[in-house]
């Protein structure tokens, strides 16, 4: 055999194996229904603070300046 050519390599017998599972079959995203309930909508636009943090402090009183 000559040198510098490359031989093709011996198919085999078996066929090809099966894809992966995550590949079988495209995902499929069920879509969100209509809310139930007014609290499930959130607001982007509401740029109000009514929500309570327990771990925020009050803020602290200044002193007067007495003149």
């Amino acid at each position: 055999m000559a040198r510098g050519h490359c031989t093709k390599q011996p198919t085999p017998d078996s066929p090809e194996p099966p894809p992966p599972a995550a590949l079988r079959h495209p995902a499929v995203i069920p879509e969100p229904g209509p809310a139930q309930h007014e609290s499930e909508y959130f607001n982007i636009n509401d740029i109000t603070d009514d929500g309570e943090d327990d771990d925020e402090e009050p803020p602290v009183p200044r002193a007067r300046a007495v003149l």
